[in-house]
């Protein structure tokens, strides 16, 4: 992925989260099962979406570690030269033809952690 990434006229997207946990990384199309015919780029981009919140709240700052830790995995595993995994959905760009999604565009999202039940 990183090798992907420094050859693309794009700017590296595997970086350290937001505040809100937010980060992107981008995807070769071509390791997708997920087709993207509109996509013109060689890159799928996976986002993993913010947390936020108005006030200080404590399930959004647990959403956030949640992510940063989906995060630092990644990571590890990419550094480690292990395969990563992740679970994606297609959100507004998707739509399902003959049983199989197909984007509208370059964009899918991270599937966000689930919390701990306390």
């Amino acid at each position: 992925m990183g090798e992907d990434m420094r050859h693309t006229e794009w700017p590296p997207r595997l970086a350290t989260p937001s505040a809100e946990g937010r980060f992107e990384i981008l995807l070769r199309k071509t390791a997708a099962p997920i087709k993207a015919p509109a996509c013109h780029s060689q890159f799928l981009v996976v986002r993993m979406p913010a947390s936020v919140s108005i006030g200080n709240d404590a399930a959004t700052r647990a959403a956030i570690k949640q992510k940063r830790a989906v995060f630092n995995r990644m990571m590890d595993d990419y550094k480690n030269d292990r395969p990563i995994h992740f679970d994606v959905f297609a959100g507004p760009y998707g739509r399902k033809t003959n049983g199989q999604v197909i984007l509208t565009g370059c964009n899918l999202f991270f599937e966000e952690p689930v919390a701990p039940s306390p």
